[in-house]
């Protein structure tokens, strides 16, 4: 799933989205790209995120899904629109924080979330399995766990304990971490949103001196070296009014970000690289879920950067790509 957003540098918010679906999955071959303002983009995001939900909910298989924007900006557009939603939203608009808390389950990660009350996805791998193990862990702390977890607090030791494993084996394959082979990507998985330039920069050296942008990398990459707009060119639409162009290109960038990807893959294929299993790795489950572990503020604060700190020393040494499919 491609997402491609117009800010306007004077507000710093979002004026336009469109977000590509490229399935491989038939059910969602048939849904066209989602494009609209600003404001409704969190409803647009979380329609979406529900739709492949229910889809896993009825498949035999659990399909897998990746969300890409092209720059760090953008990236961090997005981060921004979700964390002043929530911080700005009315408390009676019950449906909007359904929809917000969804999307930043599913799109949002690091320490910059924890001034809010949606929390992301707090432990991973190794971590999750420390809750269910038996050691010194005291019986209020069982219960105080699993009150954070949502579950039953009654019981005797071994039956929290019980219960807390069972949670935690859910929630691991919720996120896609049950496969059937150790995990390669566990220290340095996925990020919930992957950047494409920054990935495409890790891969190839482009023959550019200095800063580049969409359009030239489609040209260097693409054979057919398709017409891609520039986001000046698009945002000029957009002051200017035109609307269905503004449609049109977004639409076109997001189908030259996907491009760009697909040619990224056959360009650092096992035959050129010689080294197996470099690409491509795959996507996790779509993961919704939230987990709040502690609820005071600055405690919360500290033990999040402490982790978020550890997880990217960690991610900087490990040598696989993030084009995920």
């Amino acid at each position: 799933m491609v997402l491609s957003l117009i800010q306007d540098p004077a507000s710093k918010t979002v004026v336009h989205y469109t977000v590509s679906i490229f399935p491989t999955l038939p059910v969602l071959r048939s849904f066209k790209p989602v494009w609209g303002e600003g404001n409704d983009l969190v409803p647009a995001l979380a329609s979406l995120i529900r739709t492949i939900l229910e889809i896993r909910s009825v498949s035999d298989s659990v399909p897998r899904t990746q969300f890409y924007v092209f720059s760090s900006a953008e990236h961090g557009v997005l981060q921004r629109h979700l964390i002043d939603t929530a911080l700005t939203l009315e408390p009676l608009d019950t449906a909007l924080q359904a929809d917000i808390r969804l999307c930043i389950g599913a799109l949002s990660e690091g320490a910059s979330l924890l001034s809010t009350a949606f929390q992301p996805l707090v432990l991973s791998g190794a971590l999750l399995d420390f809750l269910g193990k038996k050691g010194a862990r005291k019986k209020t702390e069982l219960q105080t766990c699993l009150e954070r977890l949502g579950l039953s607090r009654d019981g005797t030791v071994e039956q929290m304990r019980l219960r807390i494993t069972e949670e935690v084996e859910r929630l691991k394959g919720e996120g896609g971490r049950l496969s059937a082979e150790p995990s390669r990507m566990e220290l340095g998985q996925l990020p919930r949103v992957v950047v494409v330039a920054r990935e495409v920069e890790r891969l190839l050296a482009l023959p550019i001196a200095g800063y580049w942008d969409l359009p030239e990398c489609v040209s260097l990459l693409l054979s057919r070296n398709p017409q891609c707009p520039s986001d000046d060119d698009i945002f000029l639409d957009h002051k200017e009014g035109r609307s269905m162009q503004v449609k049109m290109s977004l639409q076109k960038r997001n189908w030259c970000i996907h491009e760009v990807i697909r040619n990224i893959r056959v360009r650092v294929a096992n035959a050129t690289t010689g080294h197996p299993e470099l690409l491509v790795n795959e996507a996790r489950a779509l993961s919704v879920e939230f987990m709040d572990i502690c609820r005071q503020e600055h405690l919360r604060k500290l033990f999040f950067m402490q982790q978020v700190r550890r997880i990217l020393l960690l991610r900087g040494r490990v040598p696989t790509s993030e084009f995920a499919v």
